[in-house]
């Protein structure tokens, strides 16, 4: 169940208008995100009043909530628009010296640049809407900001702009630099979001190819337009996933040490190792020495396309690589052992770094100093 139908169902539940179906929803996602809470209940009755009861402390902005044991719902309401960021307002102004930051604080101060197969790069961040350049038969358009849509056209109207390039089928690369994202409409008409500290490689046309073949580093989220004559390739440094009518998503970050493909809809076939798998609706493949398939739940996964960080049960470690990767900051534990602490929460990822840390020292054994681009990470005394 998406964020939006649990913020309606939220809603409803404090009006008291919620239907009886609706409210056995509503308990059936309690259940999902609360299990790791040492006093989660195993009455029915004692469910729906222990739900209730969360659900009042988090919109009343009157009342402390344990963060510890309810972390994941807690950050969920706070999306949800329950108050939440109120309440992280008022508990800043008590206690503005918790946590060091210093320097930059929001992300996406770098840009995003496309390179033409002529090798010309052009920088996409506050170039004005329009035609952006022609590369081959391939008319570039910016329509607006964070997206770039590929059109094929007449060679004889490529006089109207200097840059102009006669490779038929020649490759693009955009990249985005940390706390960026970006949509580009390939001349296929598929659609790629790509995510911070990434690039994607392609032709500029997919003309007289045999297939559409892509070159990923980093993260991206696939919405192909399906053809069986010429099928749609993804490949990362270690796999290549091929569509089958599909929408996935593709995460290959060098530091993450792994590739994980998941898909979305339809369905598609990942080849990674020397081994081959078909992947259906909801499933994961992760490839690290050997090709593992999962279940999963795709919202997670597919958050950051949507505008949010959402770690569910995820250990602190990956949680500062994906961080890291959006704030551009480096950083390091002066406690092992904190590197396997598994986490909750949900938070847009248009927050500064100073609040999202806040958050995440609210809620579990970590204490977080930035200084000089660098996060260090200890443990609470």
């Amino acid at each position: 169940m998406d964020l939006k139908k649990i913020n309606e169902l939220i809603k409803k539940f404090i009006e008291g208008t919620a239907s009886q179906s609706e409210e056995d929803s509503l308990m059936e996602w309690y259940r999902g995100i609360a299990y790791r809470d040492s006093e989660f209940p195993i009455a029915e009755r004692d469910v729906y009043e222990a739900m209730r009861k969360k659900i009042e402390e988090a919109a009343s902005n009157t009342r402390v909530i344990n963060w510890k044991k309810w972390s994941l719902a807690a950050c969920l309401f706070l999306v949800a628009g329950f108050g939440i960021t109120n309440y992280w307002n008022k508990q800043k102004k008590q206690d503005e010296n918790s946590l060091a930051i210093h320097g930059r604080d929001k992300p996406g101060q770098k840009r995003i640049t496309l390179t033409l197969s002529t090798g010309i790069t052009i920088s996409l961040t506050g170039a004005h809407d329009g035609l952006i350049a022609l590369d081959g038969n391939t008319q570039i358009v910016k329509p607006k900001d964070g997206q770039l849509t590929y059109k094929a056209i007449n060679l004889k109207v490529t006089q109207k702009t200097g840059r102009i390039s006669t490779n038929k089928n020649g490759f693009n690369i955009l990249e985005t630099p940390a706390g960026a994202q970006f949509l580009i409409i390939l001349p296929d008409h598929s659609k790629v979001w790509l995510n911070s500290s990434s690039s994607l490689k392609y032709p500029n046309n997919f003309d007289n190819l045999s297939e559409r073949r892509v070159e990923l580093t980093g993260e991206g989220y696939f919405e192909v337009v399906h053809d069986q004559k010429k099928p749609f390739k993804v490949a990362t440094e270690s796999s290549l996933t091929e569509d089958i009518g599909t929408e996935f998503n593709v995460s290959a970050y060098h530091n993450d040490g792994f590739v994980k493909t998941t898909l979305v809809k339809g369905a598609a076939s990942i080849s990674a190792g020397g081994s081959k798998t078909l992947l259906s609706a909801g499933q994961q493949a992760i490839f690290k020495d050997v090709l593992k398939v999962s279940n999963v739940n795709v919202e997670n996964e597919i958050a950051w396309k949507n505008g949010f960080f959402q770690f569910d049960n995820m250990k602190l470690e990956q949680i500062m690589k994906v961080l890291g990767r959006w704030y551009d900051f480096e950083y390091s534990f002066t406690d092992e052992s904190l590197k396997d602490t598994p986490y909750g929460a949900v938070i847009a990822n248009s927050s500064s770094l100073s609040s999202l840390l806040e958050l995440l020292e609210k809620i579990g054994d970590a204490r977080f100093e930035y200084k000089e681009n660098k996060v260090t990470v200890y443990r609470k005394h």
